[in-house]
């Protein structure tokens, strides 16, 4: 009985090991084992193992990519989801890359490989999880460091027991009591304490596309009192959304507008796609750019001949107003008011003009992430204290402040943000950084946990101590919560471990426990520590309320 019953202990921690390693399974399986190779014409079939860089791989609609690549041929949906989270499926035109895992959703696609089978994103994603796995924290430490004495105090304790029963009941009381207190003081559940919980808590963020580089950030995150977060490209989509547009009294709107966009088709400045973007329809079959130049920092002069008498041959101008100023055209009073409205506001904008008069004016905003501000009100929810740090001016900064609720501290250079970070840290305590991580990295670096943006491209982004792989800002309050029941279920894990093996050994020593409900009460309290450890990795855990992950999509097959 005394051995059924220690098998059964081992098989319960066995099976809460490899069901918290189900994560990096998931993740394996978004690979095919075979891939179609296109050689000499050929469509040949090999193991997955053989493809390496620059091979050309034919992938079908409703197949995984099964490496890294470069789109060659066609354009084609592709569904990421599994890897970065966006619920949105993205378009992928040839020259755009693509990564091993995702799903193409229509069409042939031919890629080239761009790395070799255990180099691609999803294999460096497997291998920080695995890595991470083998860190410990400081609870583990100290459960380790605890565990070492605990054993030769035992082997003591259960000797003294057993001699000073068998003294007195005979040898046979005597083992009975020595093997309770050996079976009643098995250390399982004080070693699988906080491995277990850790473990559920990373494949938990694996599925939900939120990577820890190591298992005591999960700690240091549960301790933050405050989060400070990059503007651009952060809170920010980093592309400039239209705030504005405006033509001159007098002007043939339509026409500004098919200029704008016929001279803005020659450039790839953010402020010119949204303008191209914006003007639509507008501009298609409508006009000839020629004699196009590009004054740096200052805008596009160009010539425009179009088929009907329409603003043919027209030499016009798009850019700053300091472009529109140095080719000496006028301003009429109705977009002077725009332009000094914007400059108020600190919005940058951008003017057409023609035959000696500016004719329209194009403000832009910076355009924030859908889900930013729900983000930041649950960071504040969970009484943490939330500001943004961007270098931008002082005027669009307090603008963005005001309809987020938080402040903003604006015109920061690098080593400015990370004062700002010094000075958080020595009025709150541990602050947390997030940013794109790219432009972001002494910030990052620099703080307690560094929360790195957007880094499904790219997991080895050394400065962040957590990655996001996709752009969803709701994924951060999500990890934080996280976190923070991680590290109570360690503490919850590790106070019931140090009460029962205490009490279970003082109980023992009395001779009055049977070594059979010694190794039975053995048993279920690994099964304790192992069921409480896998709520962390439960569905329940997403869908619940508060801050927790319930807009944080699951991947495919999760």
């Amino acid at each position: 009985m005394v051995l059924v019953l220690v098998t059964v202990g081992r098989w319960l921690e066995a099976r809460g090991r490899l069901q918290t390693l189900a994560a990096i399974d998931a993740l394996h399986r978004l690979l095919p084992a075979l891939a179609r190779l296109l050689r000499d014409g050929e469509e040949v079939w090999v193991p997955l193992e053989a493809v390496h860089r620059g091979d050309q791989v034919l992938i079908l609609p409703g197949e995984r990519i099964p490496c890294d690549g470069q789109v060659m041929q066609n354009a084609v949906t592709v569904d990421e989801q599994a890897l970065t989270g966006e619920s949105t499926p993205a378009i992928k035109e040839p020259g755009d890359a693509v990564c091993g895992g995702s799903l193409n959703l229509d069409g042939n696609l031919l890629i080239t490989a761009t790395a070799d089978t255990g180099d691609t994103m999803l294999a460096r994603m497997i291998e920080l999880v695995r890595r991470g796995l083998q860190d410990k924290g400081r609870f583990e430490r100290l459960a380790d460091r605890v565990t070492a004495v605990f054993l030769p105090v035992v082997m003591a304790v259960a000797g003294g027991a057993a001699a000073w029963h068998g003294s007195r009941h005979g040898l046979g009381e005597g083992i009975l009591t020595g093997l309770a207190v050996l079976l009643i003081a098995c250390p399982c559940a004080l070693g699988l304490a906080t491995p277990m919980a850790v473990w559920a808590a990373r494949g938990r963020a694996a599925m939900a596309q939120v990577l820890f580089r190591h298992g005591e950030t999960f700690e240091r995150l549960a301790s933050i009192r405050a989060v400070r977060l990059d503007k651009t490209g952060t809170v920010t989509t980093g592309t400039p959304a239209l705030a504005e547009f405006a033509a001159a009294t007098g002007a043939d709107r339509c026409e500004v507008l098919k200029l704008a966009g016929v001279l803005a088709s020659s450039s790839t400045h953010c402020y010119s796609l949204t303008i191209r973007q914006f003007a639509g329809q507008e501009t298609e079959g409508d006009g000839r750019l020629v004699e196009v130049r590009t004054v740096a920092g200052r805008g596009i002069i160009g010539r425009i001949e179009q088929s009907d008498s329409t603003g043919s041959g027209k030499r016009a101008f798009l850019g700053s107003p300091r472009l529109m100023t140095e080719a000496e055209l006028s301003w009429p009073t109705s977009l002077l008011a725009v332009a000094d409205g914007a400059r108020a506001s600190g919005q940058p904008l951008t003017c057409i003009g023609w035959e000696g008069a500016v004719r329209g004016v194009f403000v832009f905003c910076e355009q924030l992430r859908p889900e930013a501000a729900q983000a930041i009100a649950q960071l504040q929810e969970q009484g943490l204290d939330v500001a943004i740090l961007t270098g931008d001016s002082t005027a669009p900064a307090s603008v963005m402040g005001r309809e987020l609720g938080v402040p903003v501290v604006a015109d920061l250079l690098p080593d400015g943000k990370v004062a700002a970070l010094a000075e958080a840290r020595r009025r709150l305590g541990l602050v947390a950084m997030v940013g794109d991580g790219l432009n972001d990295a002494p910030a990052l670096a620099a703080s307690d946990v560094g929360i790195a943006l957007g880094c499904g491209a790219d997991v080895s982004r050394d400065s962040a101590s957590v990655c996001l792989l996709g752009n969803d800002l709701r994924r951060l309050p999500w990890a934080i919560d996280l976190a923070r029941r991680t590290v109570r279920i360690v503490r919850q894990n590790l106070f019931w471990a140090f009460i029962y093996n205490v009490a279970g050994i003082a109980f023992a020593c009395t001779g009055r426990l049977n070594p059979v409900l010694a190794a039975l009460a053995m048993v279920l309290s690994s099964l304790l520590v192992v069921t409480n450890s896998l709520r962390l990795g439960g569905p329940a855990d997403v869908r619940s309320e508060g801050a927790r992950a319930q807009s944080v999509p699951l991947p495919e097959g999760s």
